[in-house]
């Protein structure tokens, strides 16, 4: 066997190896290029996700008592479960918010909400994003009023079911009597 032989013989089997690697590589170009892209898809979930319940937050953030507020600030733990600081600040927002001894607590709340957005933004990019910037929010003076108009026309209707049923109670009361007396007289 001369040189040129087994110069033949590796250039043989060097160009079989590279025809199977290229073969396997063809064969699962597909699963992997699915794979990747749903990896992809999921992170780009997680990511809206993330952004949707920022902008639901900064936007009802001078409305902490919003239903859709709260409802968000329930769903940090899962949407940021990738983000240590939004949960931290969040857990210290939560403990806050059910701490009955902090004086002037509207102010400690306001601070924790501050804190809670200001790291969500971070976490997402947006960098310039002051504490100034999410203190200030647009709450017109139409909505305060409804919001009064609601609460008195509930207190009213509250005094009404409650007058209200206690003149039922007197009613039946006086009946109850009414025929007692009614009976004993009879006898």
């Amino acid at each position: 066997m001369s040189s040129s032989d087994i110069i033949q013989i590796i250039y043989g089997a060097l160009t079989l190896i590279v025809l199977c690697v290229t073969a396997y590589f063809i064969s699962h170009a597909p699963v992997n290029a699915v794979n990747i892209g749903r990896q992809l898809n999921t992170e780009q979930q997680k990511d809206n996700a993330k952004r949707n319940l920022f902008l639901l937050l900064f936007a009802l953030r001078g409305s902490p008592s919003n239903y859709d507020f709260v409802k968000g600030l329930n769903q940090i733990d899962i949407v940021y479960e990738d983000s240590p600081l939004v949960r931290a600040a969040w857990h210290k927002h939560y403990k806050d918010l059910h701490d009955k001894t902090i004086p002037e607590v509207d102010k400690v709340w306001n601070i924790g909400r501050v804190e809670v957005l200001s790291q969500m933004a971070q976490s997402l990019g947006y960098g310039s994003l002051k504490a100034s910037d999410i203190l200030e929010n647009y709450y017109p003076e139409g909505h305060q009023y409804q919001e009064n108009y609601y609460f008195d026309f509930q207190q009213a209707h509250l005094t009404y079911l409650k007058s209200g049923a206690a003149l039922h109670q007197m009613l039946i009361e006086n009946a109850s009597k009414q025929q007692s007396t009614d009976s004993n007289q009879t006898a």
